[in-house]
């Protein structure tokens, strides 16, 4: 985890626990929380600890949980259904699409955001509908302007 993270990430623990953080915490819970653990998983991950437990919180229940919570969005994503992939990519580039895709959404973003990151990766644009758009689909009969 970056350093200043761990330094926001200690200092909210220490709100919840009354620990006193000094410079050798910063170091070594940063040396162990992997940097794929956000700031904001991190901090529901202790939050979490603090509801469920009473034992002292350490790097690894961090970990553990947010890697739980990145578990729990990955199979939201996978039983949600992938969006649709540009028919214009290759079979290696539409598997590269899927893993920036998964990976983005399993980091937390909502799923517009994971699209529109993996979009902007491989190059592909999508036409937008603009809200008269929409609202055009939805009046016309049978869903077509």
């Amino acid at each position: 985890m970056k350093r200043t993270d761990t330094v926001k990430l200690l200092t909210y623990i220490s709100i919840l626990d009354k620990r006193t953080v000094g410079e050798a915490d910063v170091e070594i819970w940063s040396e162990l929380i992997p940097d794929d653990v956000s700031l904001a998983d991190a901090k529901t991950s202790a939050m979490e600890h603090f509801r469920t437990s009473t034992k002292y919180l350490m790097p690894a229940h961090v970990i553990g949980l947010a890697s739980a919570a990145r578990l729990r969005r990955k199979d939201r994503i996978l039983t949600a259904g992938p969006p649709d992939f540009p028919p214009e990519l290759t079979h290696a580039q539409e598997c590269a699409y899927r893993r920036t895709y998964f990976d983005a959404v399993a980091s937390g973003l909502p799923r517009a955001e994971a699209l529109a990151a993996a979009d902007g990766r491989y190059g592909v644009r999508r036409p937008v509908l603009v809200k008269r758009d929409i609202r055009a689909l939805l009046a016309a009969p049978g869903g077509r302007p």
